[in-house]
């Protein structure tokens, strides 16, 4: 994925307020030193946590207590600073944080049995990234970037049921949390020697801590004959990886009715004293039959480094993410697809594809 931050304004101020049915965002740009610097925030919440015990109230049979809460917030931030140097060098700070959180504080009871439950289930990201951009000419410039990432997931569950009738206070805590850190350096060039083609080529290397699961659980059962206490906590330590990779990718329009994407990466995965080597090459085409009449075709090598693995015996979903090892090396795929394509402009897109994987 490329995804760019829209510069700020660097002539005058304008800002934005949306208000929406479940959430509210802002937005604020201008200059800072004008025609030099400027700055671009934005920011945006959820209030359907807010609302969410009115909706709890209206649709349902059964009134929360005056204890109770449950409810989904999430919130982000984006931030950009751009100051230009000249017509030729600029140099821009970007920072984005946002999260999201479930959770609940739930208490029911009877005559015999107190129940209360307590769960919070926490994700989000945060990057932070300096860029450099060098025109060397109308034809070429370059991009120099230093990057930050952190992925974090958090989940607890606190139960506490007592027995009324037999005096027995039996209490369970567990905390689980993973996280991904992510430091990144790259270059890259931007070629274009005639407006119908465009190279881009660089080098980038990665440095990545995993920290695929830490767990930690405490119970304990109070009676009146007896105090039984369990107290643990267990996990992996973090992994540390490096990536490194050079990569070129050419895309030409041959004439009218031609089109070419043609790329090659070549990268190299060290874990555990283990260097996994690959290079992956790529093509595709897009052929126009009839104006309206196209044929598209492509092949592709990849490589995988990082796998995801899914669970759900908590009740909730738990996703872990795990760089290879040296016991368990990259998955690689080639893949090879082919479609034409029709459109009816304005009215509807037509096409019939197919592909093959190994």
């Amino acid at each position: 994925l490329d995804i760019r931050q829209k510069d700020g304004n660097m002539q005058e101020y304008h800002g934005s307020l949306s208000v929406g049915l479940l959430s509210a965002k802002v937005n604020l740009e201008g200059p800072i030193w004008k025609n030099h610097t400027s700055f671009n925030i934005s920011a945006r919440r959820t209030y359907f946590d807010w609302l969410f015990p009115l909706i709890y109230q209206i649709g349902s049979s059964e009134s929360m207590n005056p204890g109770d809460y449950m409810g989904y917030a999430f919130w982000d931030v984006n931030a950009k600073i751009t100051h230009r140097f000249s017509d030729y060098d600029r140099l821009s700070a970007s920072f984005y944080m946002g999260d999201d959180n479930m959770y609940s504080d739930i208490e029911t009871s009877d005559e015999e049995y107190r129940v209360k439950s307590k769960n919070n289930w926490m994700w989000g990201n945060l990057l932070a990234s300096l860029n450099w951009n060098h025109v060397y000419s109308p034809q070429l410039f370059s991009t120099a970037s230093l990057s930050y990432s952190r992925y974090r997931f958090r989940l607890g569950v606190d139960m506490n049921e007592y027995d009324i009738v037999d005096y027995v206070d039996t209490r369970y805590n567990m905390n689980y949390r993973s996280n991904i850190e992510d430091v990144i350096a790259r270059y890259s060039f931007d070629y274009e020697p005639h407006p119908n083609h465009h190279v881009e080529f660089g080098a980038q290397y990665a440095f990545h801590i995993f920290t695929p699961a830490i767990m930690s659980s405490y119970s304990h059962i109070i009676d009146l004959y007896q105090k039984d206490v369990m107290d643990t906590t267990y996990g992996n330590a973090p992994i540390y990886t490096h990536e490194a990779s050079l990569f070129v990718q050419d895309d030409w329009d041959i004439s009218r009715r031609l089109k070419l994407n043609v790329g090659l990466r070549g990268s190299l995965y060290a874990v555990d004293n283990k260097v996994y080597p690959n290079l992956e090459p790529r093509i595709g085409l897009r052929l126009l039959l009839l104006r309206d009449l196209s044929f598209k075709a492509s092949y592709q090598y990849i490589s995988q480094y990082v796998h995801l693995l899914s669970s759900s015996n908590l009740m909730l979903p738990i996703d872990l993410w795990v760089p290879v090892t040296r016991t368990m090396p990259p998955m690689t795929s080639h893949q090879v697809a082919a479609g034409f394509f029709y459109s009816i402009p304005n009215i509807a897109d037509f096409s019939v594809e197919g592909y093959y994987k190994s």
